[in-house]
């Protein structure tokens, strides 16, 4: 065997073992990408977190309950740490103040916020606007923001928090002496994973219309399941042509994917010249960079897939093409 032959051995060996582990890479991103895609306890494990750090707080006897256009969020009040905003909260919802309301900020990892009542899609009337009125401050060293409570918003000023309310998603503890917590997410983490896997733009403002479309307020001992309530509703189709159509090529190429289709492209200009200088070394270097490319585009592009179809028939055939070239790179004749 002569000396260019063993050369091109080494190489190919060298670049099997290469592509082996990157195929073993590939296999656990894939794994945990699809973990995190289909199960929202693994993005908020709300029911597993403790809201408090000392005494557990007293759950009020009555529940609220957010119907949206991708399912139910349920939540339990704290009367006996946050009493007038808890007060408060709940003379709005009875009063038809939230419905028609929507969510407008989303931060993953930090909170989901509600935006305030006056900029709901059906106008407030007379009563309802008389209802709202500024909410004092209740502080508790017991609660703290942790994932899953509820934060009532308010401006620069303290003790002006109205209607407006966040959704902590991870913890905050700057925020805790600052803002109130007067309750807790009990049901609806599938709900909540919908809500915050839609576009946002660079400001965290949802690119679709994240409706509360009903509020209202239960006894404590019903069964939730007797009301109808779903955990998770699929996207209606109309917000799901939303979603699309935010996921324009310009948008896509502004992001992340960007880079990640340029290294790609780069890394196939490699390959296809590898025939023409130094083949076996250029085809390795070029395979490395589709390779790299093409994880970083799957990653990034595995939660916008999840609403677009044919993002997601792109990425799969995106990965057979790959597959197909490691084996075209590794085939006996190539190692000639």
């Amino acid at each position: 065997m002569n000396k260019s032959r063993v050369e091109g051995l080494r190489v190919a060996s060298g670049s099997i073992s290469f592509t082996g582990f990157m195929s073993f890479l590939f296999l656990s991103i894939l794994s945990n990408t699809t973990t995190r895609a289909s199960s929202p306890e693994s993005q908020l494990a709300v029911a597993q977190l403790p809201v408090t750090r000392g005494a557990i707080a007293r759950s009020s006897t009555e529940r609220v309950v957010f119907h949206t256009q991708v399912g139910d969020l349920v939540f339990a009040l704290f009367p006996d740490s946050a009493p007038k905003t808890v007060a408060q909260f709940l003379k709005l919802v009875k009063a038809g103040v939230y419905n028609s309301t929507h969510f407008y900020r989303i931060e993953p990892g930090f909170i989901l916020q509600t935006a305030n009542a006056e900029d709901r899609l059906i106008p407030l009337t007379p009563v309802q606007k008389a209802l709202i009125e500024n909410i004092p401050d209740e502080f508790s060293t017991s609660l703290h923001h942790v994932p899953g409570v509820l934060s009532m918003a308010h401006g620069d000023t303290p003790n002006s928090g109205q209607t407006s309310f966040s959704i902590l998603l991870g913890n905050a503890p700057h925020l805790d002496g600052k803002y109130t917590v007067f309750g807790k997410l009990i049901f609806g983490q599938r709900t909540l994973a919908n809500l915050i896997s839609v576009p946002r733009d660079a400001e965290n403002l949802p690119k679709v219309n994240l409706q509360i479309q009903h509020a209202f307020g239960v006894d404590s001992g019903t069964n939730l399941l007797s009301l109808g309530l779903v955990d998770g509703a699929p996207m209606p189709p109309e917000m799901l042509a939303a979603i699309s159509a935010a996921m324009t090529l310009p948008v896509l190429w502004s992001g992340p994917l960007g880079p990640c289709l340029l290294l790609g492209i780069f890394g196939l200009a490699l390959f296809f010249l590898s025939s023409r200088i130094d083949p076996r070394s250029i085809a390795s270097l070029g395979l490395l960079a589709v390779l790299v490319a093409g994880f970083l585009i799957f990653v990034n592009a595995v939660p916008i897939a999840q609403h677009n179809r044919i993002l997601g028939g792109a990425l799969a055939l995106g990965w057979i093409g790959i597959f197909r070239l490691m084996g075209h790179f590794e085939s006996p004749r190539n190692l000639e």
